[in-house]
């Protein structure tokens, strides 16, 4: 895989899907398993014995031999699907998100493979990145990212079920542990997110020009997923709604 690099400070909204739709987080483990990589991926160290190390890991604990932490990316915004998965990242570093990236595709195959036994890739075979430039795409984002996706799981028919009973999905979606969507919208705190940059942005003096109050970003969020509905049933592209 081909490292991309990206100037310092630029926010990039990534996409990793799994080759030809495969499931790739089948169960809770494997989700709870991603969150562990993401964090553990995320630094300048590189253990290359990090497939048996991190099975004997607790969420978030980093073995105690390695150096102090020196992430490579800010994460901004996260969510896990089925078959794909979306980050929102900030360049710390020249290559740093490339790095990332590569490192976590091919850390969460070397675990599935063993652990299904499979072969072979399981994700397409570069991430889709987008380089975000607009604040207001940002805003977006968090919205498309947390609320729109997570939405599409919804138990009671996916999209067109939130479309119907909106506020019922987004309670459901806010009790979903595989987004950031309550680090954005309550006052739960991880050290896989730069929390620093999401209390600021909701306070009106971080980078993404978040909403002055939940109410409104809820309501932002119904509009995005009547929106990016309306856009499947059409046949377009929904990432048209983010980045209009």
């Amino acid at each position: 895989m081909r490292v991309t690099s990206y100037k310092e400070g630029e926010t990039v909204h990534c996409i990793h899907r799994g080759v030809m739709g495969m499931q790739i987080f089948r169960d809770v483990s494997d989700h709870w398993r991603f969150v562990r990589l993401a964090y553990l991926c995320n630094d300048q160290y590189r253990d290359t014995n990090l497939r048996r190390i991190e099975q004997t890991l607790k969420l978030f604990e980093r073995p105690s031999h390695w150096p102090k932490r020196e992430p490579l990316v800010d994460i901004l915004s996260f969510v896990v699907m089925p078959n794909h998965f979306h980050l929102l990242l900030r360049e710390r570093k020249g290559g740093g998100i490339g790095k990332f990236m590569q490192r976590l595709a091919g850390s969460i195959t070397l675990g599935f493979n063993k652990k299904y036994e499979n072969k072979g890739t399981i994700f397409q075979s570069k991430y889709k990145p987008v380089i975000v430039t607009e604040p207001h795409h940002l805003t977006r984002l968090i919205s498309y990212i947390n609320v729109k996706n997570v939405c599409e799981l919804y138990p009671d028919r996916g999209l067109a079920g939130a479309v119907s009973d909106f506020d019922t999905a987004y309670q459901w979606a806010k009790g979903y542990e595989f987004s950031s969507l309550r680090n954005w919208t309550g006052d739960l705190t991880s050290p896989l997110l730069d929390m620093e940059e999401i209390s600021a942005s909701k306070k009106s003096q971080g980078a993404v020009p978040f909403y002055s109050s939940e109410r409104d970003f809820k309501e932002a969020s119904k509009q995005m997923v009547i929106s990016t509905y309306e856009k499947q049933l059409s046949g377009g592209n929904e990432l048209e709604i983010v980045y209009e």
